[in-house]
C-alpha cells in the first residue's frame, strides 16, 4: 500500500508542477482533500489520489499535458477507454491488471481527474439533474457488470490466449457490441455533464462519480485554491474544503469504523512493479 502511495504522489507532483507552470487551476478532491485536512497526506488505507477541475482547465490540461515520464488517457485520446474522466498514468515502470480493465491499452499506477461542471440554475432542479446523471453513469455499470465474464476470457493474460482463439465468432461479436453500447453511455454522459459552464450558475458539481445521495457545492466553495501539507508536500485545496468535505462525508474528522478502512479499489485491482530496482 505504502508503494503504491509513494508511486502515486509522484505522479501527483509531476502534474502539480505542469497545472502550475501553465495556469491551471485544481484542487484535491475526495478521499485525496480529506486525507490533506485530516492526516496531512494519505488517508492510510487509501489507494489512489483524486483532483478536481474547472472543466476550462479540465479541457486545457488534457489537451496540453505532457511529460517524459506518464501518460494522460481519456476518451480523447484512447477511444477504448470507458471513464468519463481522465487518468494521469504511468506506463513505464509499474503494471495493474484489472476484473474488467477501463482501456485495451495497459498502464500502471494513475491518479485520477475529474472535471467539475455547472449545475441547473434554479437550485429546486439540481437533484433531478444530478438524478438523470447518475442514471447515465449506471448504464454504464450495468454493461461492465454484463462484460464481466467475457472480460475474464478477453483480458489481457497470457494463460488464455489459446481460449480466445477457440471462441465463436458470435461470441466475439456479442462482446464487441457490449463494448460499443458502453462506449455509447460513457459519451452521452460526458455530453450531458457540460450542459451548463462551470460558473455560470451558483452551484457545481462532478457528475462523473456518484453518491447515493445529490452531492453539489456553492459556487464560491472553489472561487480559489490554498495550499495544504500533503505527506512531504504542499498541494492546492479548494478554500471551500469544510463544506465540501461536510457534505461528502458529514462528520468527516470522525474516524471510520475498522471494518470500513478497506482501500476503495479492493481486490478489483492488482498493481506490479515491471522491474524493480
Amino acid at each position: 500500500m505504502r508503494e503504491l502511495q509513494l508511486f502515486a504522489l509522484e505522479i501527483l507532483k509531476d502534474v502539480n508542477d505542469f497545472c502550475s507552470n501553465n495556469h491551471i487551476k485544481y484542487s484535491l478532491y475526495g478521499g485525496s482533500m480529506l486525507g490533506a485536512v485530516r492526516h496531512h497526506g494519505f488517508i492510510p488505507w487509501d489507494d489512489d489520489i483524486d483532483l478536481v477541475m474547472p472543466r476550462e482547465d479540465y479541457e486545457k490540461f488534457c489537451s496540453m499535458y505532457h511529460s517524459d515520464k506518464y501518460i494522460l488517457t481519456n476518451r480523447a485520446n484512447d477511444p477504448s477507454f470507458q471513464l468519463a474522466y481522465a487518468r494521469v498514468c504511468d506506463v513505464n515502470r509499474t503494471l495493474y491488471k484489472a476484473v474488467e480493465p477501463c482501456s485495451k491499452h495497459s498502464t500502471g499506477v494513475w491518479i485520477d481527474v475529474f472535471p467539475a461542471d455547472g449545475c441547473p440554475p434554479a437550485e429546486k432542479d439540481i437533484p433531478s439533474f444530478y438524478k438523470y446523471n447518475s442514471e447515465l453513469f449506471h448504464e454504464t455499470e450495468k454493461v461492465r457488470w454484463t462484460l464481466l465474464p467475457l472480460t475474464s476470457v478477453f483480458g489481457r493474460y497470457d494463460f488464455v490466449k489459446t481460449i480466445k482463439e477457440l471462441l465463436s465468432l458470435s461470441y466475439r461479436k456479442m462482446y464487441y457490441q457490449l463494448t460499443g453500447k458502453k462506449h455509447y453511455w460513457v459519451n452521452k454522459l460526458i455530453e450531458t455533464n457540460k450542459t451548463y459552464a462551470f460558473g455560470s450558475t451558483s452551484h457545481w458539481s462532478c457528475f462523473t462519480f456518484f453518491y447515493k445521495y445529490p452531492v453539489y457545492f456553492p459556487q464560491d466553495t472553489f472561487a480559489r485554491c490554498d495550499m495544504m501539507p500533503f505527506e512531504d508536500s504542499s498541494f492546492p485545496v479548494m478554500c471551500g474544503w469544510d463544506a465540501v468535505l461536510s457534505t461528502l462525508y458529514g462528520d468527516y474528522m470522525k474516524f471510520p469504523p475498522a471494518e470500513q478502512q478497506k482501500p476503495p479499489m479492493g481486490p478489483w485491482y492488482t498493481f506490479y512493479w515491471k522491474q524493480k530496482s
